[in-house]
């Protein structure tokens, strides 16, 4: 059985374009688009729900953290994954600290993507290379924001 995929995203040419490669993965089928957050309570319903949501920051920042929020809070057994243009530190907290599992740069090979939608599956997070040497710095980077 293939792993089921949501995407999150405003840019209706990127999620059909990005929709219709992770169907080429082995593996994975993308099962529910949505191209605003305010379609996410009609469009999220048991029993379809995807294994992986894949949630854009960059049309609606705010939106995307809300987005997931809201799907952490009502389906936190759905896996969330921010995507992004940018490895903004304040963007890859907040979308953290608003249940993703995994930050992944839309500047990724296809492959790379495959890799992270897998470990997301296998392990319940992905951390890229740039992600993750950027860990403690992050930590650091908020410990700081909360001490003024």
């Amino acid at each position: 059985m293939k792993i089921s995929i949501g995407i999150v995203d405003s840019h209706p040419l990127l999620v059909k374009s990005l929709a219709m490669m992770i169907d080429s993965f082995k593996d994975f089928n993308v099962s529910v688009l949505i191209n605003c957050p305010e379609e996410l309570p009609g469009k999220i319903r048991p029993p379809n729900l995807p294994d992986i949501m894949l949630i854009d920051i960059n049309g609606f920042p705010d939106d995307g953290i809300t987005s997931a929020k809201w799907l952490n809070q009502n389906y936190p057994t759905i896996k969330l994954a921010a995507l992004s243009y940018s490895n903004n530190e304040q963007i890859i907290i907040n979308m953290i600290k608003a249940g993703c599992c995994a930050f992944m740069l839309m500047t990724y090979q296809p492959e790379e993507l495959e890799h992270g939608l897998e470990q997301i599956h296998l392990k319940g997070f992905f951390n890229s290379d740039a992600i993750s040497t950027n860990y403690r710095r992050l930590l650091l980077a908020e410990n700081e924001m909360f001490s003024i």
